[in-house]
C-alpha cells in the first residue's frame, strides 16, 4: 500500500522510525531523504525529486516505491503478491531484475503471481497451487504447457517428477 498523496521519501520511510530517527521519536529529514535518494537511484524510479507525490507517478514507479520500502532494511525473507500487476513492459523488467538480484544476493523471495509467464520467468522454483493445496513442484525451465496442465489437474507431482 501506498499514502499516494505524500512523497516518495515518506512512503520509502514509513515503517522505518527507529532506523531514521533522531533519539527514537523525532525523523531525521536529511536521512529520510538520503535514503529516498539511494532507492530511488538503485531502483530507476523515474522521478525529479524525493519530494514528489507517488499519485503523480506511473503505476511502475510507484510500485518501485513500495519495493524500495519493503528494502530499507533487507529483509531475509520477501513476499510479494502480484508485483507487476498493472505496471507497462519496462517496468515490469526492471522489477524483475531487482527480484532477481535480491534473490541472488540471498533474499528468499516468495512471489505469488497470476501471471504464468512471470512465474516461469524468474522462478527458480514453481509450485503450482489447486483447491487450495499445493499439487506439483518445477523446477527451472518448466513449459507453460506443463504447468498449466498442473493447474487443471491433469498432471500430478508423481507424473511431474
Amino acid at each position: 500500500g501506498l499514502f499516494s498523496f505524500q512523497s516518495i521519501a515518506f512512503n520509502i520511510s514509513a515503517g522505518h522510525l527507529p532506523l531514521l530517527s533522531k533519539l527514537g521519536t523525532w525523523m531525521d529529514r536529511r536521512r529520510e531523504r538520503d535514503v529516498a535518494r539511494e532507492f530511488i537511484k538503485r531502483l530507476a524510479v523515474r522521478t525529479p525529486h524525493e519530494r514528489q507525490p507517488v499519485s503523480a507517478m506511473s503505476g511502475g514507479n510507484a510500485q518501485k516505491v513500495v519495493l524500495a520500502r519493503q528494502l530499507v532494511e533487507r529483509p531475509d525473507v520477501l513476499v510479494l503478491a502480484e508485483p507487476t500487476q498493472g505496471v507497462d513492459v519496462g517496468a515490469k523488467e526492471e522489477i524483475h531484475k531487482i527480484v532477481r538480484s535480491l534473490a541472488d544476493e540471498g533474499t528468499a523471495v516468495l512471489i505469488v503471481t497470476s501471471d504464468l509467464a512471470e512465474a516461469i520467468r524468474i522462478s527458480d522454483r514453481l509450485q503450482v497451487v489447486r483447491a487450495g493445496t499445493t499439487t506439483v513442484e518445477f523446477g527451472p525451465g518448466a513449459s507453460q504447457a506443463d504447468v498449466l496442465a498442473a493447474a487443471a489437474g491433469a498432471v500430478d507431482q508423481e507424473e511431474a517428477a
